[in-house]
């Protein structure tokens, strides 16, 4: 496929990750080598259960607002 095909959303998504895949070659994994505490991984856990239990989670607007994060 050549890029003038692709669409406006294909465009950015393609641009996005070329971004995000350079910058993880340039300054590297920050999290690489670091372990999940026991409480992290128990929530993560609880997290997929009830996702498989078909719970919905928190929408990702609700929870940028509670931490602070202005996601436009």
């Amino acid at each position: 496929m050549k890029v003038k095909e692709l669409t406006l959303e294909q465009l950015k998504t393609l641009i996005d990750e070329a971004v995000e895949d350079k910058l993880t070659e340039i300054l590297g994994d920050p999290d690489r080598g670091l372990e999940l505490t026991d409480k992290a991984k128990c929530e993560i856990e609880e997290a997929l259960a009830a996702l498989k239990r078909g719970e919905e989670g928190i929408p990702l607007e609700e929870l940028a607002r509670e931490m602070g994060i202005n996601l436009k």
